[in-house]
């Protein structure tokens, strides 16, 4: 099992950019990672370096995600789900978030800057 304390994450809605560039007469739009994500992405490494929780699950995971939000505005909890999972994978504590078979998540209060409370842990049998 693995437990980490990590930074808010961007929004799903924060997570990417557009850019428009021209080929050949041809509109072509790509997206890459926001400046946000790309941040986020190097802080959930360091704090999976810092607390070496870094296992590199290839078998079925389960986590669960304990929410503190940043400020009393609404907020949608599944728009952090995307960018969580990426940058997790990317920080190598699961090979693919395809491997995460079940996850919950709650509130837990509200305290500025925000932060994620998680676990992930190895579903047996599977």
């Amino acid at each position: 099992m693995v437990k980490l304390t990590l930074p808010y994450p961007p929004t799903v809605n924060h997570y990417w950019q557009s850019f428009t560039a021209w080929r050949a007469g041809k509109k072509i739009v790509k997206k890459t990672l926001s400046v946000k994500a790309k941040k986020f992405v190097n802080d959930v490494h360091f704090h999976v370096v810092k607390e070496k929780a870094a296992k590199r699950y290839a078998t079925p995971v389960e986590i669960n995600i304990g929410v503190y939000l940043p400020d009393k505005r609404k907020r949608d909890l599944d728009n952090l789900l995307k960018g969580l999972f990426d940058a997790l994978t990317k920080a190598r504590v699961i090979e693919d978030d395809s491997l995460i078979h079940s996850f919950s998540i709650q509130r837990l209060g509200i305290e500025s800057p925000g932060r994620i409370e998680l676990t992930v842990t190895p579903i047996e049998g599977e």
